[in-house]
């Protein structure tokens, strides 16, 4: 199993969730995914990864969200990439879903991509996320703080 880990040294934010071309929305409840959109968001990832950025993402885990899409209802970061015997995936870091650094860090964290659906799914070592897999919703663009 190859897995690549960013390290991140400079100073970043999020952009706004409504910024224009900042926000790349590849699933919506209720709606196809965009595999358009996937295809972007997937070589947003890979492109903000080889450059050690992180990128926060959000996911859905439970039907509806209190976002805009009104799909999103958590958000994770995307810090790495890799592939084992379940696929390709993206590996995230889920602090808000637990105060364990153990478990919010964890190797067990990973989105599988599956390339003919477009879908990101997987799950979280945390409570919060154990109970449903996580589908991502949105990439949102990292930016540098001026």
């Amino acid at each position: 199993m190859k897995i690549n880990f960013s390290i991140v040294h400079k100073p970043l934010t999020i952009s706004k969730i409504k910024a224009p071309g900042q926000t790349i929305q590849v699933y919506q409840e209720n709606q196809s995914i965009n595999l358009q959109a996937t295809k972007d968001a997937v070589a947003y990832l890979q492109y903000a990864l080889s450059n050690k950025i992180p990128v926060i993402v959000g996911v859905s885990n439970v039907p509806g969200g209190p976002n805009s899409d009104k799909s999103t209802n958590h958000w994770v970061v995307i810090v790495g990439s890799g592939t084992d015997s379940n696929g390709n995936y993206f590996r995230f870091y889920d602090s808000g879903a637990t105060n364990q650094v153990n478990r919010a860090t964890s190797v067990a964290n990973k989105l599988y991509y599956n390339p003919t659906t477009g879908e990101f799914k997987g799950t979280s070592d945390t409570n919060y996320g154990a109970a449903a897999a996580y589908q991502m919703t949105m990439v949102r663009k990292s930016k540098k703080i001026l």
